[in-house]
């Protein structure tokens, strides 16, 4: 395959560039405060409602943007998550 953009899916520098250049999304995240786990290019954002679920798609649309990224609309879900200490909706974009 003729590459012309990124580096190869799996490989060992894609999850270190990530941590890199998605640091500024963290950044914001934690500014408004809320809970979230990011691995490499995968982030759950949890939230107490559906509304703020749509909101934070929205944030973090604007964010990946700013970077010249584009959420993965096919791998964006929200859904309920297990009772315990993070309970409430997810958003995940990817």
């Amino acid at each position: 395959m003729d590459r012309q953009q990124g580096t190869p899916q799996g490989g060992p520098l894609s999850p270190l560039l990530a941590n890199v250049l998605l640091d500024e999304v963290d950044k914001a995240l934690e500014a408004r405060g809320y809970s979230f786990a990011r691995y490499a290019d995968d982030c759950n954002v949890y939230v107490g409602s559906v509304k703020a679920g749509e909101r934070v798609m929205g944030l973090l649309r604007k964010l990946y943007a700013g970077l010249k990224l584009q959420i993965n609309e096919a791998k964006k879900r929200g859904g309920q998550v297990p009772s315990g200490a993070n309970s409430g909706l997810c958003a995940v974009g990817g």
